[in-house]
């Protein structure tokens, strides 16, 4: 999937800390770290009631994981 998909950026800044953090669990997922951090997002509004799990939005921004491991992360 190409990154132009994507079109908005959303920028935060955070201790050097949490981005290694946030590249081991993504590495564990097997997604990258910005899949990994859009995922948890969603989640997090959804769970604040802000997005319901039917909504078109998260159905468009959400994919499945990639097969085949660590060697298709950042391909």
């Amino acid at each position: 999937m190409s990154a132009d998909r994507y079109s908005d950026l959303l920028k935060v800044r955070c201790r050097p800390e949490l981005v290694e953090t946030v590249d081991r669990a993504a590495a564990a997922q097997f997604v990258r770290p910005s899949e990994y951090i859009r995922r948890a997002v969603i989640d997090h509004l959804r769970a604040d009631g802000m997005l319901s799990n039917r909504t078109e939005a998260v159905r468009a921004c959400v994919r499945p994981p990639r097969p085949g491991g660590h060697r298709d992360l950042y391909r």
